[in-house]
């Protein structure tokens, strides 16, 4: 990319296709590839502080997957170095085309390679030790990005991996840096963090939309959560919606029965006195009721709300409290 500017015509395009001739020699001859180049643009090495640290990943990656085989790359000052050192030659009297490709990948690039995989995995790990801290709500898919990189992709490969056996000390660091992906979304204050972020973050917050959340989210963890981390849930609530948070959830079970009582001896609306309530008259207190008459289980904890006179007329009706 970085030709654009610079050349015209085809000329833009020079790059692209050595790119693909190698990536057309490695299928058919089978074999990994330095390319020995002293181009120095970032559109194929990753560089640092003005240095190649290695060729860019996109492109080792892309490589791999397009033809099973290695790539690498070296400006032909440390090629024709690693050449008299690994391999011994006296390029004085031998002919570089007589060097096996193979033979120099084996001997000079591994080593290079496996300590640029090894950078990467570092950068990912903090990557995921920086999420972890800011409450993400980290997902093992090829969806899930992160600061603009596809964390997600790269954890459901190395949990692939870790299902062959391989890559488990890499599986240990994302553990150690706060992701275990067998137990995702189960850690209460990651969760607590990530309800604190959200409502820290919303610009017109649904009191509504947070009370649900809360209720299901948070309210069940109340007792294995922080005391630090309760308090601050508790400020950022009476900040956002100027009220106290409650941690105790509210019963409904009392409401209905004052209004079943009410309508049990509204003589307007029920002049029979019924426990049954018409459906076409309170359609939500019929269904709450009919749910307990088929469950007489639901009314145990609630028996003592009602006379003895009262629960005989409800056993009348089939209710059997």
């Amino acid at each position: 990319y970085e030709d654009d500017e610079q050349k015209i015509g085809l000329q833009k395009y020079g790059d692209l296709i050595i790119w693909h001739q190698i990536i057309d020699y490695a299928k058919d001859s089978n074999q990994s590839v330095i390319f020995v180049t002293n181009d120095a643009k970032e559109d194929w090495w990753t560089i640092k502080n003005k240095e190649r640290i290695a060729p860019r990943f996109e492109l080792i990656d892309e490589f791999k997957s397009k033809t099973d085989c290695e790539f690498w790359m070296l400006s032909l000052k440390d090629f024709i170095y690693y050449a008299k050192t690994n391999l011994k030659l006296g390029l004085e009297n031998d002919s570089i085309d007589e060097v096996s490709t193979q033979q120099l990948f084996e001997s000079v690039s591994l080593k290079q390679q496996r300590e640029a995989r090894e950078r990467k995995t570092e950068d990912w790990i903090n990557l995921v030790k920086k999420a972890v801290d800011n409450g993400e709500d980290i997902k093992a898919n090829h969806e899930y990005y992160y600061q603009g990189k596809p964390l997600g992709t790269w954890l459901s490969l190395l949990f692939q991996r870790n299902k062959e056996g391989k890559k488990l000390d890499i599986r240990d660091k994302v553990i150690a840096a706060g992701f275990d992906n067998t137990k995702r979304g189960r850690n209460p204050e990651i969760v607590a963090r990530r309800f604190i972020n959200k409502l820290t973050d919303a610009i017109n917050p649904d009191k509504g939309e947070f009370q649900r959340h809360f209720n299901s989210t948070m309210m069940p963890k109340s007792k294995v959560l922080k005391k630090e981390t309760i308090n601050e849930v508790n400020e950022l609530w009476r900040l956002r919606f100027d009220e106290e948070r409650s941690w105790e959830k509210k019963s409904h079970i009392k409401d209905k029965i004052e209004e079943w009582k009410i309508y049990r001896y509204d003589v307007e609306t029920n002049p029979n006195g019924n426990w049954t309530p018409i459906q076409r008259v309170n359609k939500n207190l019929y269904k709450w009721v009919w749910t307990r008459k088929k469950d007489p289980n639901l009314l145990l904890d609630f028996k003592d709300r009602f006379t003895e006179k009262e629960k005989e007329e409800m056993r009348l009706e089939g209710i059997l409290i």
